[in-house]
C-alpha cells in the first residue's frame, strides 16, 4: 500500500517553487511584481500591480517617504488578496518566501571607486587585503556618523594584477593594483521603514534590498556577455540614472533630478498646454506625425525640453574628476517614451545606442496571464536569480 501512495506521489504531485515579490521603488512609482521561482524552469511572473505617486512642487522627503510607504502597503495587500484567491484555486505556493526591494534615487546612492596602487616592490595581494582596502575607501565616502547609512550592495567589478585582469583572488605577488568597486548605501530609518511594512507578509530576515543600476548591470551581463563596455541610462518619472562600464570595470554611477514627468512638465509649462497634451505631442513628435513648419512654436518647446534633459546627462559625466567617454554601446531603459529619449541620445551620439527589448527578456522569463509584460521586472528577476544561484 505504501508502495502505490509513493508512486501516486511521484507521478502526481506539484512541485512548488517558491515566491518571491519584487517591489521597484522609483521616484514616481512603486511597481510590485509577484514571481514564482521555479526549480529548473524560468521564473514565472504570477502578477503586477503598480501605484503611481503623485508630484507634489515644493514638497519635501517628508511627503515623498509617507507617499511611497502608502504605495508599498497597497501593493503588498492587493498582492496578498490575489494570492489568496488564486492559490485556493490553483497549484501555486500559498506564502510568499523573499520580498526584494529594487531600490532607485532618491532611496539610494550609489559610487564607483577605481583605487591604483603602486608598490615599491613584490607585495602580496590576497582577498582580506584588497577587501581592507575597499572598507578604508568606502569609511572616506560615507558621511561621519556611519550608523545612520546602511550598506546595501557592494562589489568588486575588476581586479589587475601588474595591468592584467583576474578573476582568483588568492595569494599573489604584484608591484601594481588596481580594485573597481561599486557600493550603495541607503539611509538606516527608511529601511526600517520598509522592513517594518512587510511585517504582515513576511519575516524581516526574508527582506532583501538591491540597487536598480546593479540588477540592470548583472541582467546585461548574462543578456550580452560580450559587452565588456556599456553605458546604461535609466530614465524614470523623476530622475535619470546612468552607469559606465568600461572594461568589465564600473568606471561611473550617478543621477540627476530630470526624468520622463519633469520633462512633460516643462513643456506643459512652454507651451501653456496641460500635461496629457504635452505628453500626447511627444508621442506626436517621435512617430513623425509632427509638421514644424506648421507648429513653429511647439516644434521649439520640444526642442528646448529635449536639450535640458541631455545637458544635465552631459553636466553629470564632466562633474566627474576623470572624463568620461561614452561606450560604442548605450543602453537606454525608461519609465515612458522611451522612443523619445532614443532620438535625444542619437541627435548627440549617434554611433552609440542599443535598446533592450521583451524579446531579450523573454529566453529568460515567463509571465503569467495575470502580469504585465514589463521589460524592467523581467531584469531584475534575472538579476536576483543569478545572485540566489552564486
Amino acid at each position: 500500500m505504501i508502495i502505490y501512495v509513493i508512486i501516486f506521489s511521484m507521478f502526481f504531485s506539484h512541485k512548488y517553487g517558491t515566491l518571491n515579490l519584487v517591489l521597484d521603488l522609483q521616484s514616481s512609482v512603486v511597481r510590485g511584481a509577484l514571481v514564482e521561482m521555479r526549480e529548473g524552469k524560468s521564473p514565472l511572473v504570477l502578477f503586477t500591480y503598480d501605484v503611481a505617486i503623485p508630484y507634489r512642487s515644493n514638497s519635501g522627503s517628508e511627503y515623498l517617504i509617507k507617499a511611497t510607504l502608502n504605495a508599498v502597503n497597497e501593493v503588498i495587500n492587493e498582492t496578498l488578496k490575489h494570492l489568496h484567491i488564486r492559490s485556493s484555486v490553483e497549484k501555486i505556493p500559498k506564502k510568499i518566501s523573499e520580498i526584494n526591494y529594487v531600490l532607485s534615487s532618491p532611496w539610494i546612492i550609489s559610487q564607483a571607486r577605481t583605487l591604483s596602487l603602486v608598490f615599491k616592490k613584490n607585495t602580496s595581494v590576497d582577498k582580506s587585503f584588497i577587501l581592507d582596502l575597499i572598507v578604508k575607501e568606502r569609511s572616506k565616502i560615507l558621511p561621519k556618523g556611519n550608523e545612520s547609512v546602511v550598506i546595501i550592495e557592494e562589489k568588486v567589478f575588476d581586479v589587475r594584477l601588474n595591468g592584467y585582469s583576474v578573476t582568483s583572488w588568492s595569494e599573489q605577488e604584484a608591484r601594481n593594483l588596481e580594485v573597481s568597486f561599486v557600493f550603495s548605501a541607503a539611509g538606516k530609518k527608511i529601511i526600517e521603514k520598509l522592513v517594518k511594512a512587510c511585517g504582515h507578509a513576511v519575516h524581516h530576515n526574508q527582506v532583501k534590498f538591491h540597487s536598480s543600476l546593479f540588477l540592470q548591470h548583472i541582467s546585461i551581463q548574462k543578456l550580452f556577455p560580450d559587452r565588456s563596455s556599456y553605458a546604461l541610462v535609466h530614465i524614470h518619472g523623476e530622475l535619470t540614472d546612468v552607469i559606465v562600464i568600461d572594461s568589465q570595470a564600473c568606471i561611473f554611477l550617478g543621477s540627476y533630478p530630470f526624468g520622463i514627468r519633469t520633462i512633460i512638465r516643462n513643456l506643459s509649462d512652454e507651451l501653456k498646454i496641460d500635461e496629457n497634451t504635452a505628453e500626447s505631442m511627444l508621442t506626436i513628435a517621435v512617430s513623425d506625425h509632427f509638421d514644424p513648419n506648421h507648429a513653429k512654436k511647439e516644434s521649439e518647446g520640444i526642442t528646448k525640453v529635449k536639450r535640458l534633459w541631455i545637458d544635465k546627462f552631459q553636466k553629470l559625466l564632466d562633474a566627474n574628476p576623470e572624463k568620461i567617454v561614452i561606450p560604442r554601446y548605450t543602453i537606454i531603459s525608461a519609465h515612458s517614451h522611451e522612443d523619445f529619449f532614443k532620438t535625444i541620445f542619437l541627435e548627440t551620439y549617434p554611433l552609440s545606442l542599443q535598446l533592450l527589448s521583451l524579446d531579450d527578456v523573454f529566453p529568460h522569463i515567463e509571465y503569467d496571464i495575470h502580469a504585465e509584460r514589463k521589460m524592467m521586472v523581467g531584469l531584475y528577476i534575472i538579476a536576483i536569480r543569478s545572485l540566489d544561484n552564486d
